[in-house]
């Protein structure tokens, strides 16, 4: 009988991510399977999904409040699929919201824990740093300064293998046949309001009014809109104004858009680091609902929100956050470095050194190697905690906000 693996992500990007480190275990070891939540690319790795990740992708505290009921039902499937199929390792990618809530669980039942995408606990919410000490086997985070983070608060078992999105992010297409395919101008900027729809109604109104006070002011402007896995292509054209006619949503192709664009707009997270890969110049913008956004504020612990400034470790591209995102502000920013060549080409170089940051191709490789050196071997299982000893977990229903 083949080795039953849980996977478990919450979002795009670590659908993405996930899916590139199922494929390289299996490489390794064929009499492995999968199952549990996932999206698209999981799917077409041979993931069985039991749920679609969108349903784990909430957005703020109040979000999480609302969700709590859906959230119980979804982990009391997981956990009795774990313990019929004999799971013996969970892989959980990202989303510690509901992860770091499952680990307990699983260590119940006797399941060694690889978290690849490691929460970000030098961010906020750094006590997390007890649970995963406590419940994960294996820590492997994509950020070049996390692995000397977690090791010096005594999470020895880390590694960093350089970032995934070094070989992902990757156009499929030649400029030339993406343009002419989707019937596109030679020049355009790229909107990126992100993946998750509480995000979307967010940001996106805000982005398209600044997008159609930027046409009036930069001829034959046009803007191109990839479309997130997930998201119904009429949930943001609802936002789209009919008489703005210069701007044309795509779906499949995101690479392409943020590799030929001239500028982006860009929502703040892992797109941020696609943009970089590929010296795309860009704005970085967020905006949350207001109780996240203040209980965030007085807890978080960095100086940038743009994961590009974090990992350059000063200010590569321009943040608006929140209250300073307005289609004003936007514009502003915006022609301030579309029309200064010189600052536009030290966020280049800025990008550039982000590039050479996050290291070398073949980081999932990397992380599979390790994981299958680290449990899928007897001896490595010979060594399985015992229930109970040294790894309490939890059977109740609590969803606390933790």
């Amino acid at each position: 009988m083949k080795e039953q693996v849980l996977v478990v992500t919450g979002e795009a990007s670590g659908d993405l991510l996930a899916s590139q480190l199922v494929n390289n275990l299996r490489a390794r070891n064929r009499e492995l399977e999968f199952f549990g939540i996932g999206g698209e690319n999981l799917q077409k790795a041979g993931v069985e999904l039991l749920f679609d990740s969108g349903s784990l992708a909430i957005i703020g505290f109040g979000g999480i409040l609302r969700a709590i009921p859906q959230l119980l039902r979804i982990r009391a499937k997981l956990l009795k699929e774990v313990k019929k199929r004999g799971t013996r390792v969970a892989i959980l990618t990202d989303c510690p919201d509901f992860n770091l809530r499952l680990a307990p669980r699983l260590k119940a039942l006797d399941c060694r824990i690889v978290y690849y995408v490691s929460p970000q606990v030098w961010v906020w919410r750094s006590w997390r740093i007890k649970k995963i000490r406590r419940y994960v086997d294996l820590n492997l985070p994509i950020l070049p300064f996390e692995e000397d983070y977690f090791r010096q608060r005594g999470i020895s078992n880390t590694h960093y293998n350089g970032h995934p999105f070094v070989d992902l992010v990757k156009p499929g297409q030649t400029r030339e046949e993406f343009v002419n395919r989707n019937q596109l101008p030679g020049h355009f900027f790229a909107l990126l309001p992100g993946s998750r729809r509480r995000e979307i109604i967010k940001i996106f109104p805000l982005m398209i009014e600044a997008f159609a006070g930027l046409s009036r002011r930069i001829p034959d402007l046009y803007g191109v809109i990839p479309v997130a896995p997930g998201l119904p292509m009429e949930m943001l054209e609802h936002f789209i104004p009919g008489s703005l006619k210069n701007v044309k949503l795509l779906r499949g192709c995101a690479h392409e858009v943020e590799s030929y664009a001239d500028f982006g707009i860009v929502a703040s997270g892992s797109a941020t680091l696609e943009c970089a890969l590929l010296n795309l110049p860009m704005v970085s913008v967020y905006s949350t609902d207001f109780w996240t956004y203040h209980i965030a504020k007085r807890l978080l612990k960095i100086p940038y929100v743009s994961l590009v400034n974090l990992v350059a470790g000063r200010m590569v591209i321009p943040e608006l956050i929140q209250r300073d995102l307005t289609p004003a502000n936007l514009i502003d920013k915006v022609l301030e470095y579309w029309n200064d060549g010189s600052k536009l080409a030290a966020m280049r170089t800025g990008l550039e050194e982000v590039r050479i940051k996050l290291g070398a191709p073949g980081a999932a490789e990397r992380s599979a190697e390790i994981i299958t050196k680290q449990f899928f071997s007897d001896r490595a299982f010979s060594m399985s905690s015992v229930p109970g000893e040294g790894h309490p977990g939890g059977t109740g229903n609590d969803f606390d906000i933790k």
